[in-house]
């Protein structure tokens, strides 16, 4: 190289300044972002081996509780009773009248939580919270027994047999298919209702009155005893309107929930 080029490039390299290498003077990471470490080395990424792996997607955090929800509610306390076999069908809301014995394995319902009884008739079955759930006592030899809750948990019935008696006695028909029966006891507190009668607007029905042990009156001029009982032998099944009517004239309006093929015993206060 002649003197003068020399010189040349030696002014060029003081101006631009000239490393070792020329190579060097290329930037490691050319049109990137500034990757100088803290010590001044260039840092080169490489996207094949910095790059963060694909993270796994989030699980979706435990469901909260619907706060519109109430909280879960303590189990309805357990129903302990008896059911009342009695001898007669005018024995029926008389508890002193129910037999000793006899009653065991006969199956009591409420709600669909049944059980079986022992041979006094004494039970435990699961309660409910349902006030409209009727009671159902049900036994190969009885005439199947469906009452209302209340107060009591005492459930009358009687064998099939007592009962085809009455009906021969009373010379009152049977029911039959899609039909059952009602026997009412009429109070006013503890005491009986004599001379009351029993109407339906919407059913055709034969009221049959206590008149003496076992026996029933039927007829428009009839009334009840001095037991206040009311036995309507056949009517269709549903919910049968009544109105009883006192002897001082005064009406009460009663619905009786009627089941197929079972006897409705229930106590009405008036």
């Amino acid at each position: 190289m002649t003197p003068w080029r020399t010189g040349l490039l030696v002014l060029l390299c003081a101006a631009v300044g000239c490393g070792d290498d020329a190579g060097e003077d290329y930037p490691t990471n050319p049109g990137g972002n500034d990757t100088t470490g803290d010590d001044g080395d260039a840092v080169v990424a490489d996207a094949a081996v910095d790059a963060e792996p694909d993270a796994e997607p989030d699980a979706p955090p435990d469901a909260e509780p619907d706060a519109r929800l109430p909280p879960d509610a303590p189990p309805p306390p357990n129903r302990t009773g008896r059911v009342c076999l009695v001898a007669d069908l005018q024995d029926v809301f008389l508890p002193t009248l129910c037999l000793p014995n006899g009653v065991l394995d006969t199956t009591v319902e409420l709600d669909g939580n049944t059980t079986l009884t022992t041979e006094d008739g004494s039970f435990t079955v699961a309660g409910t919270f349902d006030t409209t759930a009727l009671w159902h006592v049900t036994r190969a030899d009885l005439v199947s027994t469906t009452m209302a809750q209340s107060t009591s948990n005492t459930l009358y019935a009687v064998r099939q047999t007592t009962y085809d008696q009455a009906i021969a006695t009373a010379a009152a028909p049977n029911f039959g298919a899609g039909e059952g029966a009602v026997v009412l006891r009429l109070v006013t507190g503890a005491q009986e209702v004599e001379g009351a009668k029993v109407t339906s607007m919407t059913a055709t029905i034969t009221p049959r009155y206590d008149a003496g042990t076992s026996t029933w009156v039927a007829g428009a001029a009839e009334t009840t005893g001095e037991l206040g009982l009311v036995w309507i032998s056949v009517v269709a099944a549903g919910n049968l309107s009544l109105f009883v009517t006192e002897a001082d004239s005064t009406v009460t309006a009663v619905t009786v929930p009627v089941e197929a093929g079972k006897v409705t015993y229930r106590q009405v206060s008036l």
